[in-house]
């Protein structure tokens, strides 16, 4: 039998406090080579339409695995639908039958934010206590969430392109949570009072630069997943200790790596850590207090299936969800 999932679902189950944990233990066991992850596979279906893609995970610890299959349309939230569709389908490692199909959205969303709170933990100063978050849709939701389940932050600077997208958050947001959340006129404002930069955004070229950034600040890139797109530019990559998630991933597809590479303004070495290999104590994180921090996050299959294996369990224990039978 499969379990069934939505996404109603699957946003009730997952906690926060509970899923970052989970995310930081796939990344540990993954940097300790302890996971199987081919390289993503796609359908490039041309500029302007979106992609197809494949992400395949295996954590041999938990004999946890599964497939998330992810679909994008660029031309989507204009139509008010979602930039992505997404399920990820969980098999049982010993018989190879299909034990759930879960929404992977929401799956997506909540692990990507969980990810950089596990980076944020490690490389922001621990006293942080105000955050920029460019980019205000689903992602800086989920991200807002989780940033505040790691630092104490106390005033938020918000900046989104779409002005009713960042009124909406704000109200939301100070609705839910007991802090303070200003819209910022520009991404630069947002950005140079800041002491974490979360960036949201869907950009192909900089919308942070390397002279906003002071001192101590850190700052999570969770777009521009491509060799030749990136969220931030050369100076702050020249400035900045650059952490990842998977080092094979970044270093041939994050633009912010591989622009200044191919420029030879860097080398593959500047690229000092995977999140994994800190969180399991194997490399220091922040070094001092005036250290600049950099989390690239390529976003991997291990973190889809772990997530998704604690909300199948979660789903299981509760009795949630539907059962359902592809083979009778």
């Amino acid at each position: 039998m499969m379990l069934l999932i939505p996404q109603s679902l699957v946003d009730e189950i997952i906690k926060m406090n509970e899923l970052i944990p989970i995310i930081e233990q796939s990344q540990i066991e993954y940097s300790q080579g302890k996971c199987i992850q081919p390289d993503k596979r796609g359908v490039e279906l041309g500029e302007r339409i979106g992609l197809l893609e494949v992400f395949i995970g295996y954590l041999s610890k938990s004999e946890t695995m599964g497939v998330k299959i992810l679909n994008s349309r660029k031309k989507n939230p204009a139509n008010g639908r979602p930039l992505i569709y997404a399920n990820i389908t969980l098999v049982d490692s010993d018989t190879g039958e299909p034990i759930a199909l879960i929404e992977g959205g929401s799956v997506t969303a909540s692990r990507t934010a969980a990810a950089s709170a596990v980076a944020t933990k490690y490389l922001s100063r621990e006293n942080s206590e105000t955050l920029a978050l460019i980019g205000t849709g689903r992602q800086g939701r989920t991200h807002l969430d989780s940033i505040l389940e790691v630092r104490p932050i106390k005033r938020v600077s918000i900046y989104d392109i779409n002005p009713a997208s960042a009124i909406s958050f704000k109200q939301e947001s100070e609705s839910k949570y007991d802090i303070e959340i200003e819209i910022a006129s520009t991404v630069e404002h947002a950005v140079r009072e800041s002491d974490i930069v979360q960036l949201c955004t869907t950009t192909k070229d900089p919308v942070v630069f390397g002279d906003w950034i002071s001192a101590g600040t850190h700052v999570n890139s969770i777009a521009s997943y491509a060799p030749t797109v990136r969220e931030v530019d050369n100076e702050f990559i020249l400035k900045a200790k650059v952490v990842t998630d998977s080092r094979l991933d970044a270093l041939k597809g994050a633009g912010e790596l591989v622009i200044p590479m191919n420029e030879g303004l860097i080398r593959e070495n500047h690229l000092y850590a995977e999140i994994g290999e800190i969180a399991s104590g194997a490399k220091t994180g922040r070094s001092n207090d005036e250290e600049i921090t950099f989390y690239k996050s390529m976003g991997m299959a291990v973190q889809d299936v772990a997530a998704a294996n604690y909300i199948w369990k979660k789903a299981l224990a509760a009795n949630l969800g539907q059962q359902i039978n592809l083979y009778e």
